[in-house]
């Protein structure tokens, strides 16, 4: 009997580690709530990608964390291998200790930085002509954000919180005057704040600039998840489907962006590793104001 019994467990074991491989997850960030779309575009590319690959791999799905975290301590759970793969701007330490796919799935518009403001001081801000102009105005960013060591290096004064929107909350209440966010946050963002932050608008006259990619990045114990992404980013690059699905995705706001007549200062960016800095001399890898909307279906030389 024992030996049935135990002949019967070895069975269910061996069946359900079958079902639990025949469906693999992959594990990335959950929003930090229910207005926060800013990784809808890396997690549908993300899904591309495993599509492409699937007959090499297996059928994996792409499933959130159980709960919403930092990203710092998205950072530990990545490095703990809790969390698979994360979509972010990058930054030293997070190359130096997870694996980054220097592939910026964002073409660096999340550089291009425009400003949410309170109203009150907006005419104030259009009428800048200087970096040091911009300057003078308090600004906000979140407090663990690669973009915030960026304005602070750059001589901002910035007020952080650790809450995505309580900053919003924060700019409608004049805490700060500006609010920097990439093109491809703003309009989104500004549509789901609005009714519940009245005196925030989006400035149409200024535009900060710094070289900031996003990549993913990818637990350091998961070396096959990251050639797979790799592997499936290039195949879309060399066919033009990469930036067909960019531009389909990014096309509506880059027009409203109006970046070409937009007064744009430069910021430096001193976050960024000697190979990521290699990339950016890369130019199929890049969005550039003037460049064409409608998808570039050249093959990556």
């Amino acid at each position: 009997m024992f030996r049935y019994a135990r002949g019967v467990l070895f069975l269910l074991f061996s069946f359900l580690s079958h079902q639990a491989s025949a469906n693999p997850e992959i594990v990335t960030i959950a929003p930090l709530s229910p207005n926060d779309a800013r990784y809808t575009y890396a997690n549908e590319l993300l899904n591309r990608i495993l599509e492409k690959t699937k007959k090499q791999h297996m059928d994996e799905k792409i499933v959130f964390y159980r709960e919403a975290v930092s990203r710092q301590r998205a950072f530990r759970l990545l490095k703990e291998g809790k969390i698979n793969i994360m979509a972010e701007a990058t930054q030293k330490h997070w190359e130096k200790e997870l694996i980054p796919i220097r592939i910026p799935i964002r073409k660096g518009i999340q550089g291009y930085r425009l400003f949410m403001v309170h109203k009150e001081h907006a005419q104030t801000v259009a009428q800048s002509q200087t970096l040091d102009d911009i300057r003078q105005f308090s600004t906000g960013a979140g407090f663990q954000w690669a973009i915030r060591r960026i304005l602070e290096q750059n001589d901002f004064e910035v007020i952080t919180s650790q809450q995505y929107d309580s900053l919003f909350k924060m700019l409608n209440a004049e805490r700060f005057i500006t609010f920097s966010r990439g093109v491809n946050e703003i309009f989104s963002e500004y549509q789901t704040q609005r009714d519940t932050n009245p005196n925030i608008i989006i400035d149409n006259s200024v535009a900060l600039y710094t070289p900031l990619p996003t990549f993913y990045f990818v637990s350091p114990n998961n070396q096959a998840l990251a050639d797979r992404i790799q592997t499936g980013l290039n195949m879309m690059i060399k066919t033009g489907e990469f930036d067909q699905f960019f531009y389909t995705n990014h096309r509506t706001m880059l027009e409203r962006a109006n970046l070409e007549q937009r007064k744009t200062f430069t910021l430096s960016n001193a976050n960024l590793s000697l190979e990521t800095q290699d990339i950016i001399t890369r130019r199929y890898y890049w969005h550039f104001p003037g460049d064409n909307l409608q998808g570039d279906t050249k093959a990556a030389p």
